[in-house]
């Protein structure tokens, strides 16, 4: 058979390829390495006909090791890979090279991958033989692609820091490898640590549009919704066809209407960004709307449809949580996401059991997928099954350390077993990974609490108030008093309960409340006078976060200031004023306490100091 035969196979293996007809690619591709073979015998010691038979031999190598690839039959690629290099290269020569050892490299790392998931057992063998492989190579013939086969190398095998050396060089030598950039966003979780990468990658363009993303993920997960928003204005000012209409969706004060039709122009990678971003951010009727743009404008898309379903399982809409139910597999009834979302479509009908069943289908269509392990864990919750959620809870962080969910669970659930210390340890996770979530620090409070560390537990209901406080700033949202009255789930009046405890304890210690201003003004130089000091002081401290309960709830301002919350701060308002003797603004206190008999008595006594100081 002669050369034009092999050539007119290897060309007819990449038309079929290209039209996804894999294994047509595949047998003609291997017709034509046998063609190849046959071939007359080259001449001798001319080194340009060398080098040119390797390249055609290359050409049809990697043709036919992309069609192993298509059919999964990974160790079959690796070893059709195997072949050596020629000591004499020419430039086209190297790039086929490189090209192949990444193949080869990549082939063995997806048949690990593989057989680590049957097994449930991994092979560091194989993983140690791509390392050795990649080791052996010149500096000259490295390029980004290796350098991200190396970093996937170290990530299995728990190698950190390597990895993410490797993960840097691989972007700087390539800037438009977006799989190395995606990560990269694993190996950031603060601020600072975005800004040491940016110094590490000052190679790359600014303007380029994987770094510009890659940003955008990272403040996504670690900043504000208003920096990531922020961010994406940026990415939609770099693509200029998508900016001008979808400028409006980057306000997060713009009114959304989902029954609209999406713009054929709109951009729907960076509208579904979007989405996602304001459903990480807890914003879910804005995200919702915005998956329903998605959607609108592309049909047949899948991505982030998890997201979606559980956005919707959130508000608890069963009409629509069913129509994606229905539509997902139609599309594709074996994609995780149709999986999930048929999972939290049993689930809000409390049939958890059928909930379970979709989720472990999408644990065993994609095992590197965290999120459904979490989502079993909160069936197993709702069935009772405490030992069950905490195994497949420490599966997802197992899988993925940044799943603060898994860790936020993880912390609630040995909240429940009366277990703090362990508690505090998963709170500590999940306040790490996402420092803005004002739930993951009442946790952590509540932890500290149990302990009987109150000076830590008013600091963490602090940051909670404060991150309440910056999200309603980052939406725009006037809020008023809420998020320092109600916000982060009640923390002010957590905060003034703990304050009062505190006061509590320094009177059982033997500074009493009411004799405090005797031991100030004496000047005791004792014991004594330090806790009539730290008694007076957290007393004020319990009081002016009670009037900011009491204000909140008596205008009507926070919706999570109920009237218990009001009445309780007068009570000890009016305590404090008659402990005090200061009465100033007292009688805003006093009409709510005429609603129980405690409360009318306690008035009367208040009036009753009053009168007598006026006399």
């Amino acid at each position: 058979m002669d050369s034009n035969s092999a050539t007119a196979l290897l060309h007819a293996a990449v038309e079929c390829r290209q039209r996804c007809l894999h294994a047509s690619s595949l047998w003609l591709s291997e017709m034509a390495l046998l063609a190849g073979n046959s071939d007359e015998q080259r001449q001798e010691h001319p080194e340009h006909n060398q080098t040119q038979e390797h390249i055609n031999h290359t050409d049809a190598v990697l043709v036919h090791a992309q069609g192993l690839f298509s059919m999964n039959q990974f160790s079959r690629a690796a070893a059709a890979l195997s072949q050596p290099t020629p000591s004499y290269r020419t430039p086209k020569s190297i790039q086929l090279d490189r090209k192949k050892r990444f193949l080869r490299g990549y082939a063995m790392l997806l048949q690990h991958d593989a057989t680590a998931t049957e097994a449930k057992k991994s092979d560091p063998e194989l993983l140690a033989t791509v390392l050795r492989e990649l080791e052996a190579l010149e500096k000259s013939d490295w390029d980004g692609f290796l350098h991200f086969l190396q970093a996937l190398v170290y990530k299995r095998l728990k190698r950190r820091d390597r990895a993410y050396a490797s993960l840097v060089a691989a972007v700087c030598a390539y800037p438009h490898l977006w799989a190395a950039w995606e990560e990269l966003v694993f190996h950031v979780n603060s601020f600072d640590q975005l800004q040491k990468i940016l110094q590490h990658v000052a190679s790359v363009p600014q303007a380029s549009v994987c770094l510009q993303y890659f940003i955008f993920l990272v403040k996504k997960n670690v900043c504000t919704i208003a920096d990531a928003s922020q961010q994406l204005s940026v990415l939609y000012s770099t693509l200029p066809s998508s900016a001008q209409s979808n400028q409006q969706s980057i306000n997060t004060n713009s009114n959304i209407n989902p029954t609209n039709q999406a713009s054929p122009s709109i951009n729907v990678t960076l509208l579904l960004a979007e989405a996602s971003m304001f459903y990480h951010h807890q914003d879910h009727p804005t995200s919702v709307a915005l998956f329903e743009q998605v959607y609108a404008q592309s049909p047949f898309l899948l991505d982030k449809v998890d997201e979606y379903a559980n956005a919707l399982y959130v508000l608890e809409d069963g009409s629509r949580l069913s129509h994606l139910a229905h539509r997902c597999t139609q599309i594709d009834a074996f994609r995780p996401e149709t999986c999930i979302a048929i999972a939290n479509y049993y689930s809000l009908r409390r049939e958890h059991e059928k909930a379970v069943t979709y989720l472990k289908r999408a644990v065993a269509l994609d095992a590197g997928n965290s999120l459904p392990w979490t989502l079993i864990g909160h069936e197993y919750l709702e069935m009772k099954n405490q030992n069950a959620a905490i195994e497949v809870y420490r599966k997802a962080v197992d899988i993925n350390d940044r799943d603060f969910r898994a860790w936020y669970a993880l912390g609630n659930l040995y909240q429940m077993l009366r277990m703090p210390l362990y508690a505090l340890f998963y709170f500590q996770k999940a306040t790490a990974l996402k420092c803005y979530d004002s739930r993951f620090w009442c946790g952590l409070a509540s932890c500290y609490e149990d302990l009987k560390n109150y000076p830590d537990a008013i600091k963490c209901y602090k940051r909670a108030i404060s991150a309440d406080e910056k999200l309603h700033m980052s939406q725009g949202v006037v809020h008023g008093t809420s998020s320092a009255s109600g916000g982060g789930g009640g923390a002010m009046i957590k905060i003034a309960r703990l304050y009062n405890k505190m006061s509590l304890a320094f009177d059982v210690s033997g500074a009493a409340l009411d004799g405090f201003g005797s031991a100030v003004v004496n000047g005791k130089s004792s014991g004594g006078e330090r806790a009539a000091s730290s008694a007076v002081g957290t007393a004020a401290a319990a009081a002016a976060c009670y009037r900011a309960v009491f204000s909140a709830g008596s205008d009507g301002q926070a919706s999570e200031v109920n009237h218990a919350d009001a009445y309780e701060a007068a009570e000890f308002l009016v305590r404090h004023a008659i402990a005090t003797h200061q009465f100033a603004g007292v009688r805003l206190y006093l009409d709510i306490l005429e609603e129980t008999e405690d409360g009318k008595a306690l008035a009367r006594e208040c009036r009753a100091v009053m009168n007598s100081k006026s006399k």
